[in-house]
């Protein structure tokens, strides 16, 4: 619960034979959510590990809304847990997200 954990291409990887990783886009529809806590707002958030010196939790850290599958290549995307305690059982989280591509196609629905 305390740890940052980078979103790796093994985690997360869409291809297009017509795209480069660079023009891959994903978009945040829905911010995580905890699937096993109930009425708990806060889930965390996902961020740009270039927005930051030290990887830490850290409140002011701004939220991600989208990012390229070349980003996430190379760990430059990350899920910062809650800041509050949630406690210390593992907890399942969830994140939906649309993929598209700079030709318009687009997938959504992902988590």
């Amino acid at each position: 619960e305390t740890e940052i954990v980078y979103l790796t291409k093994n985690q997360l990887h869409f291809t297009d034979a017509e795209s480069p990783d660079r023009e891959i886009i994903y978009t945040v529809t829905t911010l995580p959510f905890f699937t096993s806590i109930l009425g708990l707002s806060d889930a965390g958030k996902l961020f740009l590990t270039d927005s930051m010196k030290k990887l830490m939790k850290e409140s002011s850290v701004p939220m991600l809304r989208s990012f390229t599958q070349h980003a996430v290549n190379y760990l430059k995307v990350a899920y910062m847990p809650p800041i509050e305690e949630i406690g210390p059982d593992p907890q399942h989280l969830q994140f939906l997200f649309s993929v598209s591509n700079q030709h318009g196609g687009t997938l959504i629905g992902f988590c």
